[in-house]
Order: C-alpha cells, then sequence, then structure tokens
C-alpha cells in the first residue's frame, strides 16, 4: 500500500526514510535539503509504484498532487490543526477512499484536542503495543538524539478516515502557521523506569526510545 509520511522536520524525515530501507521497505524522503531534481525524481518513484513510501515535511509537499493516495500517516502529529487538515487531504480525494493515522504520546494530545474540534469530531484512538527488537535487522540511533525521546507505553494511534467528497479546502497551498515556529520543551517520564520501542506502523519499523 502506497503511504505518505509527515514529519516535523528535515532531519526526521531522512532518518525515517533511511531505516524503513533498511528494514526492507521501499522509501525515499522529501525535504528542503534535497534539491529540486531529487524531490522530484522521488516523487515521481512514488506515483510510478517504485517505491511505496514517501516521507515528507509540510514545506516539501505542499502543491503535491497524488491520485488515488489510500494512507496517510503523521508520524509527527502537527502543532496546528490546519496543517493536519492539509496533510490529510491529501487522501481519500475524487470519491477514492483513503485513511489518515497518527502517531499520538500522551504530552501531544492538547494537540489532538485541537484537531478534533477544528474539523468537528471525535478521532478513534488505540494503543500502540510495545514490541521487542528483532535481532536480524539493524537499527539506527543518532547520538545525541535532536528530537525529544518517546515513550511507549504514553503512546496512542488516532485513525480517521479520510472524506471521499472533495473538499476544494484541501487543495490550497501549504501555509504554516505562526505558532508552530518552535517546538515546546517535553519532558517523558516512563512509567516503568525504563525506555521500550515501539512498532511505527510504516513496514514495522521499530524505533528505540
Amino acid at each position: 500500500m502506497q503511504t505518505l509520511g509527515f514529519t516535523k522536520t528535515k532531519l526526521t524525515a531522512s532518518r525515517l526514510a533511511r531505516l524503513l530501507q533498511k528494514e526492507g521497505v521501499a522509501a525515499d524522503a522529501i525535504h528542503g535539503d534535497k534539491s529540486q531534481l531529487e524531490r522530484m525524481q522521488a516523487l515521481d518513484a512514488f506515483k510510478d509504484g517504485k517505491i511505496t513510501t514517501l516521507v515528507a515535511t509540510d514545506v516539501a509537499a505542499r502543491g503535491l498532487d497524488i491520485d488515488q493516495l489510500p494512507m496517510v500517516i503523521n508520524y509527527e502529529i502537527p502543532h496546528a490543526p490546519e496543517d493536519y487538515v492539509h496533510r490529510i487531504g491529501r487522501t481519500g480525494r475524487a470519491g477514492a477512499s483513503g485513511v489518515a493515522i497518527s502517531l499520538v504520546s500522551t504530552e501531544e494530545e492538547k494537540y489532538l484536542k485541537e484537531i478534533e474540534k477544528l474539523i468537528k469530531r471525535e478521532i478513534p484512538q488505540e494503543n500502540a503495543p510495545a514490541v521487542q527488537a528483532r535481532p536480524d535487522r539493524p537499527r539506527e540511533r543518532a547520538t545525541p538524539r535532536p528530537e525529544r525521546e518517546r515513550e511507549a507505553s504514553s503512546r496512542s494511534v488516532a485513525s480517521i478516515p479520510a472524506r471521499k467528497s472533495h473538499d476544494p479546502w484541501f487543495d490550497r497551498p501549504y501555509e504554516p502557521m505562526a505558532g508552530n515556529a518552535s517546538e515546546p520543551q517535553v519532558t517523558v517520564r516512563p512509567q516503568s523506569g525504563q525506555k521500550r520501542e515501539i512498532p511505527a506502523l510504516l513496514g514495522g519499523l521499530l524505533r528505540k526510545d
């Protein structure tokens, strides 16, 4: 299944694409640090089915027009609810069905609530269980880690079927929100005192926190 994944930073987009490739997923990333030619080549490969997962930042995904995209995954939920609407608006177009899945930590639930207020509906949630690492698969861990660490026991998956009816708002160019310029500092306190691993729902990728 072709999937468009969203991250908040260029670094995370590149790292996620590399990890997916190591897991055997045909993936690539598009962001501002890549040339226009590289972005177009990745997009063409995605449209042609040569890669199944395209990871993008909001700015790099601006103006993307992909027909019959079945799934969008918010690997990192946006802080501005309007950005969420622009993201999931890329699936379920022209009467086709589509699904949007978001990975959300306990500290990010406030952003999920703002999204629900904007779209005027509650998004179903379920817990993402922790899994054991596979010894035959390498994992990548950067030191020091630029993003905050995420605790598996505090994360949930929020999913919502994408609209089947066409909404012109989804076709508007991406406009970054002023409140999304900086990320607040968040401290995650593990309940058990130990870090655990979680699946990222993009080809079974394991992230170690």
